[in-house]
């Protein structure tokens, strides 16, 4: 145990040298970014204003901050989790699917991913703490590619490293088939936050598009508690929750909460923005406590 708490700030610092290259130096990352601000231009969901580009700008910090701090944190404590799991519970380890091809292991990957995912995603609606945190991926009223960072480290923590990272390190997979799966995925969550008038057609009864995605950041009643899925629809229909009029582009945001946002667009005055939605949560949270239990 020593000998890996010694190497926590290596873990750290060679994740945000990793990431930072993914954030900073991915011309392939910006690139598809830029198709699809191009294509929100051509076609829409909602005609651009000028706070469109303070989204843009916004959430894109929210990518820096996941680059420096959020993505370094989950990796030492996903480093840890595999550390206690090989230490103390080896036998825990299935490796069920670990001796298939690797195409078949990235196809498996990304099944198990999106329904863990949609697990997460629905319990971070359900349970009134954890919506909190996740009301910062929510609150955003000008969706764009860049949405896909705006998260807490909170919400992180308990998607990366509960839902998902502990059923999959049992279930076993070299790491190799994980870097290939974040490949594909991280591209489809740029796509499914972008400002486009897109639905799929009939396909939108197996993948989640733009418009999909759209219905469940809602900001009305009919939308509520729908389309939690992140990649295939299967699962909203599983459980129920799928909403399927593709011709609704509905607002997005999180009305009638007390969340600070910023207006302005200046880097400086959405660095002080940024720490005080990270304090969102924890404020809300400490509400509900002195408040015994209401939801006020």
């Amino acid at each position: 145990m020593e000998v890996f708490f010694a190497n926590v700030i290596d873990v750290f610092l060679d994740a945000q040298k990793s990431q930072s290259a993914k954030w900073f130096l991915n011309y392939q990352m910006y690139l598809a970014v830029a198709c699809l601000a191009i294509l929100s231009l051509i076609f829409p969901a909602r005609k651009w204003t000028r706070q469109d580009m303070v989204g843009w700008v916004q959430d894109y910090f929210y990518g820096i901050a996941h680059t420096l701090v959020v993505f370094p944190a989950v990796a030492v404590y996903v480093s840890m989790l595999h550390y206690v799991t090989d230490r103390w519970m080896p036998w825990i380890r299935i490796d069920v699917f670990g001796h298939l091809p690797g195409y078949a292991q990235v196809f498996i990957a990304i099944l198990l991913d999106d329904c863990l995912g949609f697990i997460s995603h629905f319990i971070r609606h359900k349970v009134r703490p954890l919506w909190h945190f996740h009301t910062i991926h929510h609150s955003q009223e000008y969706l764009n590619s860049f949405t896909t960072k705006r998260f807490h480290i909170v919400g992180k923590l308990f998607t990366e490293g509960l839902i998902k990272w502990i059923p999959l390190a049992i279930m076993g997979s070299p790491v190799e088939v994980w870097l290939a799966f974040y490949l594909i995925d991280a591209i489809w969550d740029y796509y499914i936050h972008s400002n486009i008038r897109m639905s799929l057609g009939p396909l939108k009864y197996l993948l989640v598009s733009p418009q999909y995605h759209r219905i469940h950041h809602f900001r009305l009643p009919e939308h509520y508690d729908k389309n939690f899925s992140d990649r295939f629809v299967i699962w909203d229909l599983i459980f129920g929750t799928a909403y399927l009029k593709s011709d609704e582009y509905p607002p997005t945001g999180v009305p009638g909460v007390p969340f600070p946002h910023e207006k302005s667009g200046l880097p400086w005055k959405i660095a002080v923005t940024y720490i005080k939605q990270w304090c969102y949560p924890f404020r809300m949270i400490y509400r509900d406590i002195t408040s015994g239990g209401r939801q006020v």
